[in-house]
């Protein structure tokens, strides 16, 4: 998409790993404990980091940056 779209419109990709939010609030402890440690800031992220990622893509500070995937993810 993002050859098709160009030059006219970005096209990137945000992908978040795990985010607290209320879909995960019923997971086992033990699933969330076990996939907090593969992360290595050891926590899920916010909704409001997520946010800022794709904010900044939509703002034209993000205008040369096409054809991307951004992982946010806290690293693993």
């Amino acid at each position: 998409m993002a050859i098709q779209f160009a030059p006219y419109i970005n096209v990137n990709c945000v992908a978040p790993g795990w985010v607290n939010t209320d879909m995960n609030k019923d997971l086992p402890k033990e699933l969330v404990e076990e996939e907090t440690n593969k992360i290595y800031k050891k926590r899920f992220a916010e909704p409001n980091e997520i946010a800022k990622v794709v904010t900044f893509l939509a703002s034209e500070d993000a205008d040369f940056i096409n054809g991307e995937v951004i992982k946010v993810h806290g690293g693993y």
